[in-house]
């Protein structure tokens, strides 16, 4: 399997520098490393948790409507991301680190308003190389999905 660059190796050990030290949510993308200032509010995890609740309503018993961490990491791909919603099978949840995207079924984000294109244009782009399935984008501010 290939590993990760040099240049994703960095970026990850200056994260993990950057962790409890700095506020904000880190992801990186083929541009970089993405900051989202703005902490989740309540209609944002409210969202997240409507989403949740009706996806478990329609999901097989072996699959999981996942919000939180961990990452979902490729360092081949130099991609860190962390969806609102992952569809992951209750397997994967097993052992340390981040998720294989390789084990993600479906990935769900609610627009930020702090970075509505992190949304639309670089995670899209991301979970397409990822390998991920299915990708939907739920936008509070226009009211599209």
């Amino acid at each position: 399997m290939p590993t990760a660059s040099p240049r994703y190796q960095a970026m990850r050990e200056a994260l993990a520098l950057l962790d409890d030290t700095v506020p904000g949510r880190f992801e990186i993308t083929r541009e970089g490393i993405v900051r989202d200032l703005a902490a989740p509010n309540r209609p944002h995890e409210r969202t997240v948790a409507l989403i949740r609740r009706r996806l478990g309503l329609v999901l097989p018993d072996d699959l999981l409507a996942h919000a939180g961490e961990p990452d979902v990491e490729s360092g081949p791909e130099g991609i860190l991301r962390r969806p609102d919603v992952m569809v992951i099978p209750w397997a994967a949840m097993e052992g340390d680190g981040a998720f294989d995207p390789r084990t993600l079924v479906a990935a769900v984000e609610i627009v930020s308003r702090s970075t509505p294109g992190n949304d639309w244009v670089g995670k899209l782009r991301d979970y397409s190389l990822l390998g991920i399935p299915a990708y939907a984008v739920f936008d509070p501010r226009a009211g599209r999905t």
